[in-house]
Order: C-alpha cells, then sequence, then structure tokens
C-alpha cells in the first residue's frame, strides 16, 4: 500500500534517515534549490522543519537545466562522532564537485564554510554539450564502508571507457584519511584500474549516466542502473 506522507516538495531526488540528529525524522534533498530538508515525525503527523540542515544554493549555477543542482548526498556512516555530510553538486563552472561538509548540532545546520572538497571533475567538452549526464549519485557500501560516487559521461560517450577519465564512471575511495599528496582521501589500494595505469580511483567504467545505484543492506552487492536514451535502460548487478 502506498501513502503519501508529505507533499509540495521542489525536485525530492533523494530521501535518507539519520537516528543521531533524529529518529522521527526524514531528511530529503531538494535538487535545483540545492538543500537537505527535515520532515520531522513523518510516521504520524509530519511536519516541514523550516530550516534546512544545509543550503548551498550560493555555490551552484543558476539556470533552467534541469540536471544541474544538488544531485547527492550521504550521511557519514561514522556521524555520530564525525557529523559529516558528503554532498555532490554542479558549481557555476559546471565542474562536478564531490564534498564533505559538517554538521553542527548547536545551531542545527551544516554551515558552507565546513566544506572540504574531495574532487574537482571538469566536463568533457562536446559540440552539443546540455550540461546533462552528471550523475551525482553518493552512498557507502554497508560491507566495507567506503564512499561510492557515480560520474556520469557528461554527454562525451567515449569518456566512459576511457580509464584516465573519471566520467562515465563509478568510483571507489576512502574519505576518512588524507593522502600525502594533499588530497583529502585515499584511494583503494584494490581498486582494479590502479594496475592498468588509470585513475586509481575508478571501480567500474562504461557507464553512461548510472544514477541512482544502491546496495543491498546486508550482501553489500551493488544495483546499478544505467539511463539510457531513446530505446534501452539497463540494470546491472554486482555481486560483493
Amino acid at each position: 500500500k502506498i501513502k503519501k506522507i508529505f507533499e509540495g516538495l521542489d525536485i525530492p531526488a533523494h530521501i535518507s534517515k539519520n537516528k543521531f540528529i533524529s529518529p522521527n525524522s526524514i531528511f530529503v534533498l531538494e535538487h535545483k534549490l540545492a538543500q537537505i530538508i527535515e520532515i520531522q515525525n513523518y510516521a504520524e503527523v509530519p511536519k516541514l522543519n523550516p530550516k534546512p540542515i544545509l543550503n548551498i544554493k550560493s555555490l551552484i549555477a543558476e539556470n533552467e537545466l534541469w540536471e544541474q543542482g544538488l544531485n547527492g548526498f550521504a550521511f557519514s556512516p561514522n556521524f555520530k562522532n564525525d557529523k559529516y555530510i558528503f554532498v555532490s553538486y554542479v558549481n557555476k563552472k559546471n565542474q562536478i564537485i564531490l564534498s564533505r561538509f559538517q554538521y553542527d548540532n548547536k545551531i542545527k545546520e551544516a554551515s558552507l564554510s565546513s566544506e572540504v572538497k574531495l574532487l574537482s571533475v571538469d566536463r568533457i567538452a562536446t559540440s552539443e554539450d546540455k550540461y546533462e549526464h552528471n550523475c551525482g549519485t553518493i552512498s557507502f557500501n554497508p560491507k566495507d564502508k567506503y564512499l561510492y560516487f557515480c560520474l556520469g559521461d557528461t554527454r562525451a560517450p567515449e569518456s566512459s571507457q576511457d580509464i584516465n577519465v573519471l566520467n562515465g564512471k563509478i568510483l571507489r575511495i576512502n574519505p576518512f584519511v588524507e593522502d600525502t599528496l594533499e588530497k583529502n582521501y585515499i584511494t583503494v589500494k584494490e581498486n582494479p584500474f590502479i594496475q592498468l595505469k588509470g585513475k586509481p580511483e575508478i571501480l567500474f567504467a562504461g557507464f553512461r549516466n548510472p544514477w541512482k545505484f544502491s546496495f543491498d543492506s546486508e550482501t553489500g552487492d551493488i544495483y546499478i542502473p544505467d539511463v539510457g536514451s531513446e530505446y534501452i535502460e539497463e540494470l546491472n548487478v554486482v555481486k560483493y
């Protein structure tokens, strides 16, 4: 049975829970408004908290291109201690950004000043670039606790097969350890393209726009959709 619990949201693109902020709330990403909002008491008498826990509207491009905005978020699996919120968005330079912000219990939000950028990925320009295929889903595998992050081919299909660029890939990194090369993460040594001299962050390649991939919470298996064009859609299942 499907039950409506709330309405009036602006392009709600992801829902998550966080018992350390509130066990009775759900947190919703509003894509074009570039914010994460809280719906309190969602199971009984839902009420919108007028104060978002994060708003990054000032960081994103202001236009009508619907794939640009705040594209994904995930709470840290260590949130009780580190208070990290990981987000992906398209900035004013049309770069795809992976960042973390830190939630502040005192003010009940994550401030813009807490941002730490992990990745900044340029689009691969094409003659008919519509600033699409950004992807941006972020998720932590329940088995290995690493951060998984998708990038679409940014309308450059050849990029998905090029292991020297991050576009058209699913990445796997450890964002809780800083690299000695001034990166705010380390790569996972088991990632397969390291031995082939490809980008060390790449776990899977060959995608058009694998938006909204997700994990089986018990097995760690990954379910990867790939958004097609006019005729074909894919769903790939990778056993952990």
